[in-house]
């Protein structure tokens, strides 16, 4: 964990539950430079088995404060 934090390219690591352990939101400007930097800094430690990407391609809601909200909120 601690060693996929130090990558500047990486501006989000969290521990996950189902098919992944571990979540890390890269920042590259394409996909060339993606694939070079999982096959080059993520998959040669000892530990990692496999990657797997998935490229965002629109974001609809973006809202974090670090509380979980006690009730749902009001449909539109």
């Amino acid at each position: 964990m601690a060693a996929l934090c130090r990558h500047p390219e990486i501006s989000y690591v969290s521990t996950v539950l189902g098919r992944a352990d571990v979540f890390a939101q890269v920042l590259v400007r394409d996909d060339n430079e993606l694939w070079s930097f999982l096959q080059n800094q993520v998959r040669p430690p000892e530990g990692v088995l496999d990657t797997e990407a998935v490229l965002e391609v629109a974001v609809h809601k973006l809202w974090f404060n670090g509380r979980v909200p006690l009730s749902p909120a009001p449909a539109p």
